[in-house]
């Protein structure tokens, strides 16, 4: 009776790609209230500010690229097929998930060396947007994902393993 009340509900493995992203993301904010009380709020006529918004828009660029997943060989079913497209779906979620983010982490620095927080805000905005249009897995990206690895011929049943 014990063990019953104190055991966790078994959770899911695209609930815990879920609560890592918006933790990791949730950060971003965070670090922001910090730096607004420690870096001063003004426009930056820095070189860096480029640099840093350029390396965001290009993270829009890349990390679709990266995340792209490659289709399971013809005729992979079962249980190694769910456990070879899950390891691809949670591969592609953590590289699409340090591109976005990257440049949003460099930014904090930047706006320490430049006494500006304004290009933290600008990739961090950019980091959150692109998170939540690229790389949350909603169910929707998680069946694109479950197409992609099986079109070739192998049965991944992507979305079933990682509701399992």
């Amino acid at each position: 009776m014990l063990s019953a009340m104190t055991s966790r509900p078994s959770q899911t493995p695209i609930t815990g790609l879920r609560i890592v992203g918006g933790n990791i993301t949730g950060a971003l904010v965070l670090f922001g209230v910090v730096a607004t009380f420690t870096v001063p709020v003004t426009w930056p006529h820095d070189v860096l500010f480029a640099v840093t918004t350029g390396l965001s828009v290009l993270s829009a660029v890349a990390a679709p690229l990266v995340g792209r997943l490659r289709p399971l060989p013809p005729g992979t079913s079962g249980p190694q097929a769910r456990k070879q497209g899950v390891a691809a779906f949670q591969r592609a979620f953590f590289l699409q998930f340090a591109i976005i983010e990257a440049p949003a982490l460099f930014a904090l620095v930047v706006s320490f060396i430049v006494q500006t927080v304004v290009p933290y805000y600008v990739s961090a905005v950019i980091a959150v947007l692109l998170w939540l249009l690229i790389a949350y897995p909603t169910d929707k990206r998680v069946a694109r994902a479950e197409r992609r690895l099986d079109s070739a011929g192998g049965t991944s049943d992507l979305a079933a393993a990682l509701s399992a």
